[in-house]
């Protein structure tokens, strides 16, 4: 049986490598890309994924405040460069 996977992302090329790269893997379906933690909330409705892939910063609102479903484990995203200040 897979693992089925809901990535959540607000950058379209993110959620498409993501999506591209899980794909590959024999045990893994990725069933749903989304926007936002709001629409990954409406997609719940059809299909629970047993893995989330957030990004940790969205617009709509945050992966840390998302984190509210126990029995859903969490792969979080952080795609923003890092700048050490030099």
């Amino acid at each position: 049986m897979a693992i089925e996977v809901m990535v959540v992302d607000d950058s379209a090329v993110v959620r498409q490598v993501v999506r591209d790269i899980l794909n590959d893997a024999p045990d893994i379906n990725v069933f749903a890309c989304v926007a936002d933690p709001i629409l990954a909330r409406q997609k719940m409705a059809e299909k629970w994924p047993d893995v989330f892939v957030l990004d940790i910063e969205m617009p709509r609102m945050a992966a840390r405040h998302f984190n509210i479903y126990p029995l859903i484990s969490y792969i979080v995203l952080n795609t923003t460069p890092f700048c050490d200040g030099s």
